[in-house]
C-alpha cells in the first residue's frame, strides 16, 4: 500500500540498510516512526535548511568567480598583446612595413558547454527552493567537479579552463600602401623574411611569457641562440637582433666563424 510506497522510496533515496534490516511492509512501520522521531531530535531539518542555504549561496558566488575569472584571463591576453603592438610598431618588418598581433575569441565546444551547464546548474540553484530542483542543481554541479578532478579527462579539462586556447593569434603585415596581409607564418615568406620573422613573435612570446613590469616591459633577460641568423643576409640579421634588443632582451648568439662580421 501507501505506506510501503513511501519506506521503499525512503530506501531509495536514502540508502537501503533500514530497508534491509527491518524490510518496507507496514509492519515496519514503529521502526520507521522511531528513526523519523531521532531525525528531528538530531536537527537533521534544520540542518538541511542551512545545507540549501550554503549551496545556494555560496555556490553560485564560488562557481561565479571562475566564470568571471575565466572571461577576465581571456580579456587579459588581448591586454598583454598591447604593448606588444606598440614595439612591433616602431620596428619595421620589411620596407617599411610593420607587423600587428590579432587576437579573436575562438571558445571550443567543450568549454562553451562546460560555461553554458555551469551556468544552468548556478541559475537554478539560486533562484529556486523547489528540493526536486535544488538536488538536480546539486548533481550537475558535482558532475562537473567530478569530471574536473578526474584525471582520465585531463584533456578536457584542459580545454575548458586553459583560457589560452579560447583565443586565435595571428599576425598580419601593413604595409605602407595601405595593404594587410593577414595571417603571416614563416613557411609563407623567404628563408631571410622568415628568419626575421621568426625573431620577431619570439621575441614576443618570451616578453608574453615573461610578463610585463608596470612600466610596460620587463627589466632584464637573457636570450641565447645557437646558431643565429646563420641564413639570414647582413641586413636581415641585424633587424632581427634589434627586434629582440626592442624587447628589452640582453642577446647571447653562437654562429659559425665565417658567419660573423
Amino acid at each position: 500500500g501507501a505506506l510501503s510506497e513511501t519506506f521503499r522510496r525512503f530506501a531509495r533515496e536514502f540508502g537501503g540498510s533500514h530497508a534491509q534490516t527491518h524490510g518496507t511492509s507496514p509492519e515496519a512501520a514503529e521502526h520507521y516512526a522511531r528513526l523519523h522521531q531521532q531525525i528531528v531530535a538530531d536537527g537533521l531539518p534544520h540542518h538541511e535548511a542551512q545545507f540549501r542555504e550554503y549551496f545556494a549561496n555560496r555556490s553560485y558566488e564560488r562557481f561565479s568567480d571562475l566564470l568571471q575569472l575565466l572571461d577576465e584571463e581571456r580579456r587579459m591576453i588581448s591586454e598583454r598583446i598591447k604593448p606588444l603592438n606598440q614595439i612591433l610598431g616602431e620596428v619595421a618588418f620589411e620596407h617599411g612595413s610593420l607587423l600587428r598581433l590579432e587576437v579573436e575569441s575562438s571558445i571550443p565546444v567543450e568549454a562553451a558547454a562546460f560555461r553554458k551547464d555551469l551556468k544552468n546548474a548556478l541559475q537554478d540553484a539560486y533562484t529556486t527552493k523547489d528540493e526536486g530542483t535544488l538536488a538536480s542543481s546539486y548533481q550537475a554541479l558535482e558532475a562537473l567537479v567530478s569530471a574536473l578532478s578526474d584525471p582520465g579527462l585531463s584533456a578536457w579539462r584542459s580545454t575548458v579552463l586553459d583560457v589560452r586556447q579560447h583565443v586565435l593569434i595571428s599576425c598580419n603585415e601593413h604595409k605602407p600602401n595601405g595593404e594587410v596581409e593577414t595571417g603571416l607564418e614563416p613557411g609563407t615568406l623567404s628563408g631571410g623574411e622568415g628568419q626575421r620573422f621568426t625573431s620577431f613573435i619570439m621575441g614576443a612570446a618570451l616578453a608574453y611569457q615573461l610578463g610585463f613590469a608596470t612600466a610596460g616591459f620587463t627589466s632584464f633577460g637573457t636570450v641565447m641562440i645557437d646558431e643565429a641568423f646563420i641564413q639570414a643576409n647582413s641586413e636581415y640579421a641585424a633587424a632581427g637582433i634589434r627586434a629582440l634588443q626592442e624587447f628589452g632582451f640582453h642577446l647571447v648568439l653562437a654562429a659559425p666563424e665565417d658567419k660573423i662580421d
